[in-house]
């Protein structure tokens, strides 16, 4: 049985895009505390998104297989900074909220995450360069599974000349 959020304790959110960068998560949200990392089963991450740049951001979209999953991290937020993270995420205009069941070394937890509103993605946007290390420094950050990261590396952008080493 999924652990579930007490009345009393911090909501739990799963970060699997640029929010796994603890650094740019806290400018948003400043009590998020990484839990740790988790998986997300019969997901697949997809790069489109349309952002407010025009530019593909991530999302997750449910496919059902087993051998599918979206890694990712499970912060605890307050719950003024997740109304906070809510606003800054456009929850209601590009993004909607998702609860989630993931899996943790802890076992299972269930938590709240983004994914995109119907309409709001289009399959030939890339990211940014730019969002794009925000999400790697967040997968390196806390030890996602080197597969996986090295998945998230080879994802194509726009402006490829300043992704050589996924920085600018």
């Amino acid at each position: 049985m999924s652990r579930q959020t007490a009345p009393n304790e911090n909501p739990l959110y799963f970060a699997y895009g640029s929010n796994m960068s603890t650094p740019r998560l806290r400018a948003r949200a400043p009590s998020a505390r990484a839990v740790g990392i988790a998986r997300l089963p019969a997901h697949a991450l997809h790069w489109h998104k349309i952002g407010q740049d025009g530019s593909g951001k991530c999302d997750i979209v449910h496919t059902g297989r087993g051998e599918d999953a979206v890694w990712g991290v499970l912060f605890a937020l307050s719950r003024d900074d997740k109304r906070a993270l809510d606003r800054a995420e456009g929850l209601g205009v590009g993004y909607q909220e998702k609860m989630v069941r993931v899996e943790t070394e802890a076992g299972p937890r269930a938590a709240s995450t983004y994914c995109a509103k119907p309409g709001q993605t289009n399959p030939a946007l890339r990211p940014k360069a730019e969002y794009k290390a925000h999400v790697r420094r967040g997968a390196r950050e806390h030890g996602l599974p080197a597969a996986y990261a090295r998945a998230l590396d080879v994802t194509a952008t726009p402006d490829a000349a300043d992704d050589a080493d996924g920085q600018r």
